[in-house]
């Protein structure tokens, strides 16, 4: 951009003027570390130029200069508070970025357990889920369409699922985030404590009810102890034995099956050995129905199964079970004998009159 021809000769300015034409000059020449900051310096230089040919050719009064230098260094000031603005804001998003670093570490460092512990608790239900889900397609490919635990707490959607699933895991973000999911938690935690604990007492009302003989308010008792908590073996099995005193016995059938189910899909406990007590008595009491519905093979092998699981102290009773089953059965097919003699007798007298 061309300024001024050099043998133009320029009016004379007074000593004040003079110090303001340099003052604006060295800023012209001042350093231009961003974008900002060079279109302010081309602006300026522009200025000058303007100033400058403006006194060549007399369209610039030279007594305007003091009040134009003044407008000029009042837009200066307020450009290089804006550039002082946006440097303190960078300046404060690296400190706080820098501040949120150091106490996510903080965070992870000091939360370090219960982190783990909410992970495992969450893999444990994840687990849980997975073999459930295996015996519900095995039991939907041999055409039981059953679902005895629809709507359990433990197979709904599990709020862990987005921050402990998949390859990377989700970082809790900050200590808020990590109180609301550790609230979270806790209280559903305290609604399944709670459950248990209602169940846990219509089972005991279940069970003194069985004692003094009332097998139908038991009954009743132990199906309230399921509503709370559907995942208590020992309420199945208890009302597997009440069911058989009143006769009811392919319920019974059903609820030691269920018993079984969740010794193996649910509590993973079905190989412990000793077993859990209520998978024994599950065995023995599906035998029993079984028995009473004649249906005899299916009873010898479910006390087959109890006398391989069985410990010592427990064996002899299931041994006297084995053996009472084999006189059943032998009395059944001695009266299945009797039956058909008695009926051939018949026939063959019917015969005899003709």
């Amino acid at each position: 951009m061309a300024f001024v021809e050099e043998e133009a000769e320029l009016p004379q300015l007074s000593p004040q003027q003079q110090h303001a034409m340099a003052m604006a000059m060295q800023r012209s020449a001042a350093s231009m570390p961003d974008d900002d900051e060079y279109a302010d310096f081309l602006k300026r230089v522009e200025d000058v130029g303007a100033t400058i040919k403006g006194l060549k050719d007399g369209t610039v009064d030279v007594s305007q200069l003091d009040a134009k230098e003044a407008k000029a260094q009042k837009e200066e000031a307020d450009r290089q508070a804006r550039r002082d603005a946006k440097k303190r804001e960078a300046e404060e998003k690296a400190t706080a970025s820098r501040e949120a670093a150091r106490k996510m570490a903080e965070l992870k460092e000091a939360n370090r357990e219960k982190i783990e512990e909410l992970k495992q608790d969450y893999y444990l239900r994840k687990a849980k889920r997975e073999r459930w889900e295996a015996f519900r397609a095995e039991n939907k490919s041999r055409g039981n369409t059953n679902d005895y635990y629809r709507g359990w707490d433990l197979f709904e959607d599990d709020p862990d699922e987005e921050l402990f699933s998949g390859d990377s895991p989700a970082a809790v973000q900050d200590q808020a985030a990590f109180d609301a999911m550790a609230k979270d938690v806790e209280e559903r935690t305290a609604r399944r404590k709670a459950d248990k604990a209602a169940g846990a007492k219509e089972k005991d009302a279940g069970n003194a009810a069985f004692k003094e003989g009332q097998h139908t308010e038991a009954i009743a008792r132990y199906s309230c102890s399921l509503e709370h908590f559907k995942g208590d073996k020992a309420v199945y099995a208890n009302r597997a034995l009440a069911h058989i005193r009143v006769r009811n016995f392919l319920s019974a059938v059903e609820d030691c099956s269920r018993t079984i189910e969740i010794s193996r899909f649910l509590d993973d406990d079905f190989a412990r050995r000793p077993p859990p007590p209520p998978l024994l008595k599950a065995y023995v009491r599906r035998a029993t129905a079984y028995a009473a519905l004649q249906r005899y093979d299916e009873a010898s092998r479910d006390l087959e199964a109890a006398a391989a699981m069985a410990p010592e102290q427990e064996l002899a009773e299931v041994r006297r079970h084995q053996r009472e089953l084999k006189a059943e059965v032998h009395a059944a097919a001695s009266e299945e004998r009797l039956a058909k003699q008695a009926a051939e007798i018949g026939r063959a007298s019917c015969r005899e009159r003709v």
